[in-house]
C-alpha cells in the first residue's frame, strides 16, 4: 500500500482527497520526483561541461559534480533571497537552471584547449583501457559501499548535535517562512547563526520534494563524489597514471574521516569537496582551458559559502596565487574569476554587514591591536590543542581523524615527496600544484592548532586531500612503472578501507561493494557483445533491473520512513537522554502546525515534528533583547568549550517577566517546552510560569524538562 506523505512542504494549500492527489502525495512518487530533479541537474551540468572540455570523462566529472552543487545551491538561494522559497519554486529553479546549462550555446561542440607543455601530464580524451577499467571499478566499489551504508542507516533519525541545533532547523525554517533568514542558535555558539550555510541549502533541496528527512540526512554523501573526482584530477596532475589516481581517490573517500563523516548530518565534506575542486583547478592544463576562471571562482566561492571555518583553509590558496600568471591569464579571465566568489558567498556576509556592521559577526575582528569590526565574541584556541600529545591524539585517534596506519602512509608519502623534490627545487618554484600539496598540509595543521576553538579534526579535511596529492607526488617520483604506481596507490586504498569502520561493517559493506562492482563490470562486458545479441541482452537486463528497483522502492522506502518514526525515541535516547521523551511527546501529542516556544536547549529540530510543519521559536527573557546581535559582548577570549555556557548565561541575564509574557503572546505559541540542564538548572522562564499558574498548565514532565500548555 502506498504510504501518504505529509503535504505541508509539497503543497502549501490543502487539496481534496482524490486518487490523483493520493498518488502525487505518496512517498514513492515523491522519491521519483526528487530523483527526476537530480537527474535534470546532472543532465544540464553534463551537457554544459561536455561541450566545452575536450578531456576524458573522469576529468570532466569533477566539473560536472561542482556544477550540480551550484545548481542546487542557486535553486534554493535565489528564491530564498526573493522571499518566494517553496518546494515549487525550488523545483522550478532547478529545472530552469538545468535547462539553461543544457541549452547554453557553445561556439564549438568541443572547444580545444591550449596545448600544455610536453613535460606536463594531460587528460587525453582517450583514456587507456586499463586505467578506464580501474576507475570504473573504483566508482562501482564506492557506489556499492556507500549505497549499502545508506540502506543500512535509512531507518535511523537525524542524530548529530549540530544537525539538531542549526543545519536542519535552518533549512526547515526557510521552507516554513519562504525566505532565507537568520536561524538564531540561542544557548549555543552565536557564530552558527550568522555563518554561511550552503550545507543547509543542500538539506533544504532534499527536504522540499519529499516533505521529510529520509534523504536529506544523507546530504553529505553526494559531496564524496566531488572529493573523489577532484582528488583524481589532482593526483593525475602530479603525473601518475589515472588508474593509480583512482585508487588514491577511492582510499580517501572510504577512509575513516570521510566515510564516518558521511553518516553525520553536517557540512564538512562539502567544505573539503569545494577546496579539493579548487586545489585540482590549479593544474596547468586546467588553468589554460576555457572554463578555468569559472572553475576557480566557483570552487572558492562555494567553499566560502559553506561555513566560517573555510577562512582557516583559505590561506592555502595563497601558495598557488601565481598559477594564473603562469597560465598567462588575461584581464578577461581575472574579471570572471574574481567576482564569482562574491556572487556565490557574498550575500551571507553582506547580510551580516547590513544587520550588524560586521560581515563576520559575531566574531570580534582585530588587526594589530585595533578593532576593525566589533562583535560579541572573541575566540581562543581550544584547551585541547595546547600540547603536542593532545594534538597528535586529535589528529590520529578520534572518529573524525585518519587512523594511525593511513596517517603513517600519508606522512611517509609527504616525506618521500620532499626527498624527491630536492632534485627539482626550481621546478617546485614553478609548479603551484606541487607547492600547495607539499607546503599546504603542515600550514593547514598549524593554522588549526593556533586558531581553532574546537579540537575537531574535521576542520582540516582539505589538508587530507593535499596529503593525497603529496602521496601522488611521491609515487610519481619513486615509482615510474605503471604497475608499481598501481600497487602503491592500491596499498594506500586498502589501508584506508580496512581502517574506515568497525570490522563487521567493513565486511558487510565491502561485500555489497564487490557485488556491485562485479555486476557493473558484467553489464559493461555486455556492451562488448556483437550488436545482434547486445541489444536483446541489455534490454532484458535493464527491464529486470528496473523491475527489481521498483519493487524494492515500493516495499522498502515507505517502510524506512515508518521505521524511522518508530525507532526515533530509542535512537535519540542514547545521545540525548530523557530530552528524547519530551521530543516524542511533542511530536505525538501536540498540534503539528501550531507554534511551539522553547527555552534552555540548543536542540530544536526534533520538535518541528515528523512532517516538519511546526514552527519552533525562542522568546528571550532578557530585557530589551530580541536577537542574538542585541546581546552585549561575551566576556574574555573563549575557547569553543566555553562559548555555549557563556552565551546561555548572557541570554538569561536581567530577565523581564512582563516583556517575556507579552512577546510570548505575540509569538502565537500555544505550548512551551522548558528544558533543564547542568548549565542552567532553573531557567528564568520557570519562575515566571510558576508565578502565573492561570496561564500555564503542565502537560508532560520528566527530569529533562516540562511541556506546558499556554492559556489564551
Amino acid at each position: 500500500m502506498l504510504q501518504k506523505a505529509p503535504a505541508s512542504l509539497f503543497h502549501p494549500l490543502p487539496l481534496s482527497s482524490t486518487p490523483l492527489v493520493e498518488l502525487l502525495l505518496c512517498d514513492e512518487f515523491r522519491l521519483l520526483y526528487a530523483t527526476a530533479l537530480m537527474a535534470a541537474a546532472i543532465a544540464g551540468a553534463s551537457r554544459f561541461i561536455n561541450r566545452r572540455l575536450d578531456t576524458d570523462w573522469p576529468d570532466r566529472a569533477a566539473d560536472i559534480a561542482l556544477l550540480v552543487f551550484i545548481i542546487q545551491y542557486l535553486a534554493v538561494g535565489l528564491p530564498g533571497m526573493l522571499g518566494i522559497l517553496s518546494p515549487v519554486t525550488i523545483a522550478l529553479s532547478t529545472i530552469a537552471l538545468s535547462a539553461g546549462f543544457f541549452f547554453a550555446p557553445c561556439r564549438a561542440h568541443r572547444a580545444a584547449i591550449s596545448k600544455p607543455p610536453s613535460a606536463l601530464p594531460t587528460a587525453s580524451p582517450i583514456l587507456p583501457k586499463l586505467d578506464r577499467r580501474i576507475i570504473i571499478a573504483c566508482i562501482l566499489f564506492a557506489a556499492g559501499y556507500l549505497g549499502g551504508m545508506i540502506v543500512h542507516q535509512a531507518p535511523a533519525p537525524v542524530l548529530a548535535n549540530d544537525a539538531h541545533t542549526y543545519h536542519f532547523p535552518a533549512a526547515v525554517r526557510w521552507l516554513q517562512t519562504g525566505r532565507i533568514g537568520l536561524y538564531e542558535t540561542w544557548f549555543f555558539n552565536p557564530a552558527n547563526t550568522y555563518s554561511p550555510l550552503a550545507g543547509s541549502t543542500f538539506i533544504a533541496w532534499w527536504l522540499a520534494p519529499l516533505g521529510n528527512d529520509i534523504l536529506a540526512k544523507f546530504a553529505q554523501f553526494p559531496a564524496l563524489a566531488l572529493v573523489f573526482f577532484a582528488t583524481l584530477r589532482l593526483a593525475r596532475a602530479m603525473g601518475i597514471r589515472a588508474g593509480a589516481a583512482g585508487n588514491l581517490a577511492l582510499g580517501l573517500i572510504l577512509s575513516q574521516p570521510f566515510v564516518r563523516q558521511a553518516f553525520i548530518e553536517k557540512d564538512d565534506l562539502y567544505l573539503a569537496a569545494f577546496f579539493a575542486a579548487a586545489f585540482a583547478a590549479i593544474a596547468p592544463e586546467r588553468m589554460k582551458d576555457r572554463l578555468a576562471p569559472w572553475r576557480v571562482g566557483a570552487a572558492i566561492g562555494m567553499a566560502l559559502a559553506t561555513k566560517y571555518t573555510a577562512l582557516m583553509m583559505l590561506p592555502l590558496m595563497l601558495l598557488a596565487m601565481d598559477a594564473p600568471f603562469r597560465a598567462k591569464w588575461k584581464f578577461r579571465q581575472y574579471a570572471i574569476a574574481l567576482p564569482i566568489p562574491l556572487l556565490l558567498a557574498g550575500p551571507w556576509f553582506i547580510r551580516n554587514a547590513l544587520l550588524t556592521g560586521n560581515p563576520l559577526f559575531p566574531l570580534n575582528i582585530r588587526l594589530f591591536g585595533h578593532t576593525i569590526f566589533p562583535g560579541i565574541l572573541t575566540t581562543a584556541p581550544s584547551l585541547d590543542l595546547r600540547s603536542p600529545a593532545s594534538v597528535w591524539s586529535i589528529l590520529t585517534r578520534h572518529d573524525q581523524s585518519m587512523p594511525i596506519i593511513p596517517t603513517i602512509a600519508l606522512l611517509l608519502g609527504l616525506t618521500a615527496a620532499y626527498a624527491g623534490a630536492i632534485a627539482w627545487r626550481a621546478a617546485i618554484l614553478r609548479a603551484p600544484r606541487i607547492r600547495i600539496c607539499l607546503a599546504g598540509p603542515p600550514i593547514a595543521i598549524a593554522i588549526f592548532v593556533l586558531t581553532s576553538p574546537y579540537p575537531e579534526a574535521r576542520f582540516i579535511y582539505p589538508a587530507l586531500v593535499l596529503l593525497a596529492g603529496a602521496l601522488a607526488v611521491a609515487i610519481n617520483a619513486w615509482a615510474r612503472h605503471a604497475i608499481a604506481q598501481l600497487i602503491a596507490a592500491g596499498v594506500f586504498a586498502l589501508a584506508c578501507i580496512l581502517t574506515g569502520l568497525s570490522i563487521e561493517w567493513i565486511g558487510m559493506f565491502s561485500a555489497i561493494a564487490l557485488a556491485v562492482a562485479l555486476l557493473g563490470g558484467g553489464a559493461l562486458w555486455l556492451l562488448g557483445l556483437p550488436k545482434q545479441y547486445r541489444r536483446r541482452v541489455i534490454a532484458y537486463e535493464t527491464a529486470m533491473l528496473l523491475s527489481g528497483l521498483a519493487i524494492w522502492i515500493y516495499v522498502s522506502f515507505s517502510a524506512a520512513i515508518k521505521a524511522e518514526h518508530s525507532i526515533a525515541l530509542l535512537a535519540w535516547r542514547m545521545p540525548y537522554g530523557q530530552s528524547a521523551d519530551l521530543w516524542q511527546f511533542i511530536r505525538d501529542k501536540l498540534p503539528p502546525t501550531e507554534p511551539l516556544a522553547y527555552t534552555n536547549s540548543t536542540y530544536t529540530y526534533a520538535m518541528t515534528g515528523s512532517d516538519l510543519r511546526r514552527p519552533v521559536v525562542y522568546v528571550p527573557t532578557r530585557h530589551n533583547i530580541r536577537h542574538l546581535h542585541d546581546l552585549p559582548p561575551l566576556p574574555g577570549e573563549l575557547p569553543g568549550e566555553r562559548i555555549p555556557s557563556q552565551a546561555t548565561l548572557a541570554t538569561f541575564a536581567d530577565p523581564d517577566p512582563d516583556q517575556w509574557l507579552a512577546r510570548l503572546s505575540e509569538s502565537g505559541a500555544t505550548h512551551i517546552a522548558v528544558f533543564i540542564n547542568d548549565t542552567v538548572p532553573t531557567p528564568p522562564e520557570l519562575a515566571i510560569i510558576q508565578a502565573h499558574p492561570e496561564k500555564f498548565r503542565a502537560l508532560y514532565s520528566n527530569p529533562a524538562g516540562t511541556v506546558y500548555e499556554i492559556s489564551r
